[in-house]
């Protein structure tokens, strides 16, 4: 009797940590121009969006605008299924021998307990493998703002306009 109480506390002790362990997971992106933001967000396991990018536009920022935007854990699998195979190149750097320049370029990054996963990416890549997972990478982007457009604005901040 005492082995399955002592059992059971130790489980009952064990299950918060396991808890709080599964809800630790997040998808990051940063996408610029020039050196200047074009969204940066993140979503995390809980459904919870952070979406932020300058309005109206990039090089005419007069506000930087943050949303947040609950899309629930099915949002989130629905997210991580869309970057998979940019998540399965995390850690490599992505091919990339031929491509125009000004493009946009970016960084994801996948967080998952203390481990953290990274992908950089430059969208003007030619090489057809490159172009897929970018391609990928910019559907999940606007999903994203999708999302984001339904939102609560939590902040506002001047922008930067071009000089």
């Amino acid at each position: 009797m005492k082995l399955l109480i002592g059992l059971a506390a130790m489980l009952a002790l064990a299950a918060p940590q396991q808890l709080s362990a599964a809800r630790s997971s997040s998808i990051e992106m940063e996408t610029t121009s020039w050196g200047r933001l074009v969204a940066r967000w993140s979503l995390d396991d809980t459904g919870l969006l952070r979406y932020t990018s300058p309005e109206p536009g990039v090089f005419d920022a007069k506000r930087i605008v943050t949303r947040h935007y609950r899309v629930g854990l099915a949002g989130f699998r629905r997210m991580r299924a869309l970057l998979g195979s940019a998540e399965s190149q995390a850690g490599r750097p992505m091919r990339c021998t031929q491509a125009v320049t000004d493009a946009v370029y970016g960084k994801l990054s996948w967080r998952t307990n203390a481990r953290v996963r990274k992908l950089s990416f430059y969208t003007a890549c030619s090489e057809p493998a490159t172009t897929r997972i970018v391609a990928q990478i910019g559907q999940a982007d606007q999903l994203a703002r999708q999302w984001a457009m339904r939102g609560e604005v939590v902040e506002t901040r001047p922008g930067e306009r071009a000089q």
